[in-house]
């Protein structure tokens, strides 16, 4: 069939904007729900670390107030005096106070002297207890999950043993109700400076029917959320796979507990101690579900801590979209075939000038075609764009090659500098070894009273610089092997930090640290913390030792890259100064108190992970970037 060009596009057309309608349509829907679960999953991921930091805090919050009893002036005295038998009514204005469960107090051998809410039980040894040994061992404090059998409820009250018991509603061949608790529990030495003798707090919290972690969980995750005329979201605390504190309901306003987990669950989260991310069966609905192991400080797995949300609240939002995105979809294709039928009449021909002209521009030849008008507004607004982008090229080009020969003959200048430097260096250190060796051996044998020691020592120190300004020289012009993992820049600076906070040029410094959450790089953690210190110690030079320095990390380029920002309110530089700061051998420093290697050697070592690094000055402030390429990890 001879078909004309003008048919043939307008066929082409249409049969390549209809099934690529169609295509779209049938991606872009799977793509649609896809996006929905996994952006679920995510959801769910992220509120799970939320979760578990509300528990920790719980557990924290234990420990804290444990330590805040064992640091009160009646329990002290009684443990000084070994009088923890008239301690009773005290320590249960404690509990009460701190809101505690159960609060005993031991002696240095962890035999119970007094309990708060049944003091007459006394005389039972903790001293096997994992929380009493680390005390026992040396520990200050200690908290940890872990599970109760009703005796030792019973023993300290008969109330916590009832609010411990726990119908099931699933037995499955056990018994039909649960007895034990799960507590949160944490201990506190009592410490006594002036006295041997010293004592252990032991406190506990119930979580068995204890909604107090959980609520708060649903509130800060969940906020009142409402699907279908109910709130949605749930938080669970299980021991072992049984919900002993949730606020999950089974009808009405009653609380599941006394139900268990799904055996998909049971199995993957209790017996193989691994996070679940995935769709679970709760009380007869599919939940979207989050579960990860809870750990005694054994480490053994004592229970789960479960999030779950309706899965219909996420696919009822996937169906609209994917309803509006197939609408979208099929409106933009009916369009497009309308506007295909005007456009075909008269494209041809400013089409195959377009196409001459970017022939030229293929070649070379950035005038080729240049100024020619058409009779359609589109295509000649396309080809005046053609015309800038021909320009621009030609200029870019232009900058290209400037800049090429500039880089090259600075690389060639600074290895041509690395190899003298080297060279040097080498011929240098055997003289000072000598020089070293020799003023030793005079300073042993010169008299602390000769006036001739200080002129020996002075020659020992100025030796000793010379050698490190050698072996500075010989760090720029070696090529290093790195030993790369993974590490996080904000960690890396955290433990620098901590190696200057104490001396004294930052003392009168004040450090501003902020860091975003940011992927892990591929680095080498001792050239990374070379880098870092250099810059540091410049930045608290430059202030004179007195300042502001700021510190930031995040990520930059879509996150695809690590960025570290120093910067400081010193005295900046010129425009002169900055364009040599990265030379060798430049300094702004005094004589005698700078090499100008520091900042060069950190550029090669960035550079060397496949990073960049630069800096930026104005009167009164300086800010020195690096970035290096971040990992991304494969969900």
């Amino acid at each position: 069939m001879d078909l004309s060009l003008r048919s043939r596009l307008l066929l082409g057309f249409l049969v390549t904007v209809g099934l690529t309608g169609l295509v779209s349509t049938v991606v872009g829907t799977w793509l649609m729900d896809r996006g929905v679960t996994e952006q679920a999953q995510n959801k769910s991921r992220h509120d799970l670390k939320s979760a578990r930091l509300i528990y920790d805090h719980a557990l924290d919050e234990i420990r804290r107030k444990v330590e805040i009893v064992s640091r009160d002036p009646r329990v002290q005295a009684a443990v000084d005096k070994d009088q923890l038998n008239l301690l009773s009514d005290d320590l249960e204005n404690l509990r009460r106070r701190e809101e505690l469960d159960v609060l005993v107090v031991l002696d240095a051998h962890g035999e119970v002297r007094v309990r708060a809410r049944n003091p007459t039980v006394v005389g039972d040894n903790w001293r096997t207890e994992p929380v009493v040994s680390r005390i026992l061992a040396g520990a200050g404090a200690a908290a940890t999950t872990r599970v109760l059998s009703e005796a030792a409820l019973l023993r300290e009250s008969p109330d916590l043993a009832s609010r411990a018991r726990i119908d099931l509603l699933v037995p499955e061949g056990q018994p039909p109700t649960l007895t034990d608790g799960l507590v949160l529990e944490a201990a506190s030495k009592v410490a006594l400076p002036d006295s041997q003798t010293t004592g252990i707090v032991l406190g506990w919290k119930l979580l068995n029917r204890d909604v107090a972690i959980v609520d708060r969980i649903k509130r800060t995750l969940y906020g009142g959320d409402v699907f279908r005329g109910r709130e949605i979201g749930e938080g669970t605390i299980c021991l072992g796979d049984v919900r002993v504190a949730t606020n999950a309901v089974l009808s009405g306003t009653r609380r599941a507990v006394g139900s268990r987990v799904d055996p998909a669950v049971r199995s993957r989260v209790l017996l193989d101690g691994t996070v679940r991310v995935d769709r679970a069966d709760v009380l007869g609905e599919t939940h979207l579900t989050a579960y990860e192991p809870l750990k005694n400080i054994d480490g053994e797995i004592v229970g789960i801590l479960c999030l779950g949300i309706p899965e219909e609240r996420f696919a009822g939002a996937g169906r609209q979209a994917t309803i509006a995105f197939m609408g979208i979809s099929l409106g933009g294709l009916l369009l497009s075939l309308v506007i295909s039928g005007f456009m075909a009449r008269s494209i041809t021909r400013p089409i195959h000038r377009l196409v001459r002209f970017t022939e030229a521009l293929a070649t070379g030849e950035f005038d080729g075609g240049r100024g020619e008008r058409t009779s359609i507004r589109e295509i000649d607004v396309l080809g005046m764009r053609f015309n800038e982008m021909a320009a621009a090229i030609e200029r870019r080009d232009q900058q290209l090659k400037h800049r090429t020969q500039e880089v090259v003959g600075r690389s060639e200048r600074l290895a041509m500098i690395g190899r003298l430097a080297a060279g040097v260096a080498h011929e240098i250190n055997n003289p000072l070894g000598g020089i070293m060796l020799f003023s030793n051996l005079l300073l042993r044998k010169t008299p602390a009273e000769d006036p001739r020691r200080d002129n020996l020592e002075r020659i020992g120190r100025e030796a000793k610089r010379c050698q490190k300004i050698v072996q500075g020289l010989l760090d720029f012009a070696r090529h290093r092997p790195l030993k790369v993992e993974r590490v996080h820049v904000a960690h890396v600076i955290e433990q620098t930090l901590d190696l200057v906070r104490q001396q004294a040029k930052f003392l009168n410094i004040e450090l501003l640290v902020e860091h975003d959450e940011c992927p892990p790089v591929m680095a080498d953690a001792c050239q990374l913390q070379q880098v870092i210190m250099n810059v540091i110690m410049n930045a608290a030079e430059a202030m004179d030792e007195r300042g502001t320095l700021s510190i930031k990390t995040s990520t930059t380029n879509h996150g695809a890259t690590v960025q570290a920002l120093f910067r400081d309110t010193g005295r900046g530089m010129s425009p002169e100064q900055l364009d040599k700061l990265f030379e060798p051998f430049f300094t702004t420093k005094e004589v005698g108190h700078g090499t100008g290697l520091g900042l060069p050697i950190s550029r090669g070592i960035v550079e060397s992970h496949g990073g960049t690094m630069w800096a930026t000055s104005i009167p009164g402030e300086t800010c020195l970037y690096f970035e290096l390429p971040a990992i991304k990890d494969t969900p």
